[in-house]
């Protein structure tokens, strides 16, 4: 019995997809050579044989035992054009029959060229017994092609008369997969997968915002080269199915490229992979660092890992994303290895499932060197179901890969659902995980006795299960690390959803038809903002650097819950004095307003700009706004004087008049409630104009003493301004 040496070349994770483009498919019924396809060596070797012994059907090829001369002979194709595919795959039958007396060992096997003159093998047998028959699919990786002269060849080493004959039938060559390389632009919107498309070795893939990628069918994208996916908070890029039943086979990344991987502000949605290891993202191996932040996962299906699934020898980063809605056998979310440091931060995964519950979970996270760190910050883990254990951090002991070290901070784990909300396997040689301000449901750990520092075990209270944002009375708020702050300023809150607790005053404007000294004070609402006097005030204050010396100071606003409020209440803070001008009842509403007192209307003298805050408080802790300054407007003019009266007093003239005490608007009148001034205005002509020639005084007062001029007569005028 002979030995038998079967060499498959380019091993790689086949997928077999449904669209294809034929490049060539050869059967040889005719009975005559295919056009185009040429033999080199002893060409007699190579002839039609009216079988059907590799599978197919009558004729077929033969290599033939005759003539007997040693050396190597080929069956070369035609040249194909390869540029624009990524993978080709040549398929065929193939029927060895061996001369069994002889021991000579032979070789066949099939190789590609793209110039007819280097060839190189993808397949091939030596010192073999009979072979098939069968079908025969082989994989021509992406770095063969990209070529107008691309040759397939199958080809006999040695002395023909080893053998009886080969037998080979239904020659297809299909392009499998298409090449993707330069820049995808939002103006050629949609992108189309109308078949799996690769990103070659040494090409690269830039996706800028905006992009659409959408799969037409079960089609991927296989990234061999490098690959960015940048987008921006307000213009992101989406990678989706057309057929949401259908799915898509998402983006599987295996790169040698000396970039790192980078995709932020994706969306990355519907793929469907059951039965197949991996997520919408797949990210196998890389040759630098991982970074993936700012994307949501969502509606995803696999066997493991549905969203993603990371494993590099360099760090690990994924922050900021949202995973949602995926569904997995096991290890339903996310599955993260590394060598160097692995950070999951400020993270939202919810409502994943996971259809296997036993050995389980919704993240996995594992160490896959001999040393590595674990930075676990700022993640809300809650509300999936299915699984044993909704976080499992895991060493291999049997290979010695340990994490150094592992850091829980500021996260929440609330999965009713999971038996443990924490396990550690193995996860560490020596010392212990650290768990920091978080929130762990009923303390549920399991594994290497962590280390526990200011955390919790009660329930977070969600305001709601679609967002996982803090309710006002959560537990959580303002209790993770103290030497941290959250967007608003305030100390952190426990999770990835931290509360805005700070009101944001919108305007400050002059309250519109009135007598002045008034404007109104708008801000949006605390996302702490339950509703109800239990969901707590807001409280506005205006900067008054002159104090009142009969006022009562105050420390802080929550003074004001047992207070009884005067005019008189005063709070300093941030080295500026606050005058308190009025409570509003939290009611929920997205926006409220309260029109406030200023101290100068705007005049000739300036507009008088007077700066507010607004401090949302409930019960135990408050917020305050950034500041926004305002000035008023006396908007209705006083009544013109009435009742003027001139007399003759001595050597002067008395002018006297009724007190204007009103203004009119719209035929309503308006008392004048800040006082009013008069201006006189004297000439020798009844219709002359007020102006600087003619002015004579100022007054507050009814009547004014005005000395008797040369002239036989005068005109006066008086006008009133407040």
């Amino acid at each position: 019995m002979k030995s038998m040496i079967i060499t498959l070349f380019f091993v790689f994770f086949i997928t077999i997809s449904c669209a294809v483009i034929n490049l060539a498919n050869v059967n040889f019924n005719s009975g005559s050579f295919p056009t185009g396809w040429t033999r080199t060596g002893t060409s007699a070797n190579w002839l039609m044989s009216n079988t059907a012994n590799a599978g197919g059907t009558a004729y077929e090829l033969k290599f033939a035992n005759s003539p007997v001369t040693a050396g190597v002979r080929r069956f070369i194709s035609p040249a194909y054009n390869t540029t624009g595919y990524f993978e080709l795959q040549l398929q065929f039958r193939q029927y060895l029959i061996d001369n069994v007396p002889s021991s000579n060992e032979y070789t066949i096997g099939v190789q590609v060229s793209n110039d007819l003159s280097n060839w190189s093998d993808i397949w091939y047998i030596t010192g073999t017994d009979s072979y098939g028959p069968e079908l025969t699919t082989l994989p021509i990786p992406s770095e063969y092609l990209n070529s107008t002269t691309f040759h397939v060849a199958f080809y006999f080493s040695g002395t023909p008369s080893d053998l009886v004959g080969w037998y080979i039938d239904s020659v297809v060559l299909d392009a499998t997969k298409k090449a993707a390389s330069g820049t995808w632009t939002a103006a050629a919107n949609p992108h189309y997968l109308d078949m799996d498309y690769g990103v070659p070795v040494g090409q690269s893939l830039i996706i800028q915002p905006g992009v659409q990628v959408i799969a037409q069918g079960q089609y991927g994208l296989e990234v061999s080269g490098s690959i960015r996916a940048v987008g921006t908070a307000a213009d992101s890029i989406r990678f989706t199915a057309q057929n949401h039943t259908t799915g898509w086979k998402g983006v599987n990344v295996y790169t040698a490229s000396i970039d790192s991987v980078l995709f932020k502000y994706c969306i990355l949605e519907w793929g469907n992979k059951p039965g197949s290891y991996g997520g919408v993202l797949t990210i196998s191996y890389t040759a630098q660092s991982v970074l993936v932040q700012n994307c949501r996962f969502s509606d995803n299906v696999s066997e493991q890992g549905a969203a993603l699934f990371c494993s590099s020898p360099f760090n690990v980063t994924v922050d900021r994303c949202l995973m949602k809605n995926n569904t997995a056998t096991q290890k339903s979310t996310l599955i993260l290895t590394s060598a160097g440091i692995l950070t999951l931060s400020n993270s939202l995964i919810v409502n994943n499932i996971s259809l296997v519950s036993s050995n389980s979970s919704h993240v996995y996270m594992q160490t896959n060197n001999a040393t590595c760190d674990l930075v676990f910050e700022s993640n809300t883990i809650a509300n999936n179901t299915g699984a044993d254990n909704a976080c499992e951090i895991v060493g291999v002991s049997s290979m010695g890969m340990y994490f150094d070290t592992i850091t829980f901070n500021n996260s929440i784990f609330w999965n009713d659902d999971s038996t443990y909300e924490i396990s550690f396997i193995n996860a560490m040689t020596s010392g212990n995980p650290h768990i920091n301000y978080s929130d762990v449901r009923n303390q549920l750990i399991s594994g290497m006795s962590p280390i526990l520092n200011s955390s919790i075990f009660t329930n977070p209270l969600f305001a709601s299960t679609a967002s996982f944002g803090l309710s006002g009375n959560s537990p959580c708020l303002d209790a993770g690390n103290p030497a941290l702050t959250d967007p608003d300023g305030s100390r952190k809150d426990i999770g990835a959803v931290p509360l805005w607790k700070k009101p944001a005053l919108l305007s400050v404007t002059d309250v519109p038809f009135d007598q002045g000294l008034k404007v109104k004070v708008k801000w949006s609402s605390s996302q702490a903002d339950g509703g109800g006097v239990a969901g707590g005030w807001y409280s506005v204050f205006r900067v008054d650097n002159s104090r009142n010396s009969n006022g009562m100071m105050i420390d802080s606003p929550l003074q004001l819950n047992n207070l009884t409020i005067s005019d008189n209440v005063y709070w300093h803070y941030r080295d500026t004095d606050y005058l308190f001008i009025g409570d509003v009842p939290a009611y929920n509403f997205s926006t409220y307003s309260l029109n406030c007192a200023t101290l100068q209307d705007s005049s000739s003298t300036g507009t008088h700009p007077v700066s507010f805050v607004v401090v949302y408080r409930n019960g135990t802790w408050f917020a305050v706004s950034d500041p926004m300054s305002g000035y008023s407007v006396d908007n209705i003019a006083p009544d013109a004087v009435r009742n003027l009266a001139i007399t003759k007093e001595s050597s002067q003239i008395r002018l006297a008049w009724a007190a204007v005490t009103t203004g009119t608007f719209n035929g309503n009148s308006y008392p004048e409630q800040h006082g009013v001034t008069y201006k006189i205005y004297c000439s020798d002509n009844a219709d002359f104009e007020i102006g600087p020639a003619t002015y004579l005084t100022t007054t507050t007062g009814t009547y004014n003493l005005v000395s008797i001029l040369s002239s036989l007569q005068k005109f006066y005028r008086i006008v009133v301004s407040d």
